[in-house]
């Protein structure tokens, strides 16, 4: 069943998938994550980027984006529409944990972030990830944030996820946490901020 499932995925999908798990790196992963234009010295890990690119691609007109008019009239979006290889036939389902405004610096200026959750068949893994609305904070748009067991409980996978998360963008200087959720998914109000809590205090 799981080599039957894995068929259906391109050997680059694989490879980038495999690696994000195994924590491996290859030349020949350089070269995939070079031809999807994946640029390097981010601060987040090229290959998370990649996972979250090919997880996140069927729902990716739901994902934060932020679009503005430039001084010449033109219409700029700040999310860049990404797709999969040709032979990508696994399509996979994320599933919303919950959708947050970090902040907001200025009439019409927020700063939102959405996780999902997607089980990956073959790997009997979970993936979490995050998603901005422009690539301001960390230079994507998106990416994977963790890695966990398919046995294990999806609220609790995405409770790990999300502490660890919240952990490192206060240990860069996110000192109050975040302000409001704006969308809930797999958890309510009253989790998401008991969560942030275990953070912030």
């Amino acid at each position: 069943m799981t080599s039957n499932v894995l068929k259906l995925l391109p050997d680059e999908e694989l490879q980038i998938l495999d690696a994000y798990i195994k924590r491996s790196n290859s030349k020949r992963l350089t070269k995939i994550l070079d031809q999807l234009g994946i640029p390097e010295n981010l601060d987040v890990p090229r290959v998370s980027i990649a996972v979250a690119q090919i997880l996140l691609e069927p729902i990716q007109e739901l994902l934060p984006s932020w679009n503005y008019i430039n001084d010449d009239c033109v219409e700029i979006a700040t999310r860049k529409v990404f797709k999969r290889f040709v032979e990508s036939r696994l399509k996979f389902n994320p599933h919303l944990i919950l959708l947050i405004n970090w902040a907001d610096s200025g009439p019409g200026f927020s700063w939102p972030e959405a996780y999902y959750i997607t089980y990956l068949p073959g790997f009997n893994k979970y993936i979490v990830t995050a998603s901005r609305d422009s690539e301001d904070l960390c230079g994507c748009t998106d990416n994977a944030i963790g890695i966990f067991d398919g046995d294990l409980d999806k609220t609790e996978v995405a409770k790990k996820a999300l502490i660890k998360h919240w952990r490192i963008a206060k240990r860069q200087g996110v000192d109050d946490g975040w302000q409001a959720v704006w969308e809930r998914g797999l958890v309510n109000n009253k989790v998401a901020f008991s969560w942030a809590k275990e953070v912030w205090g």
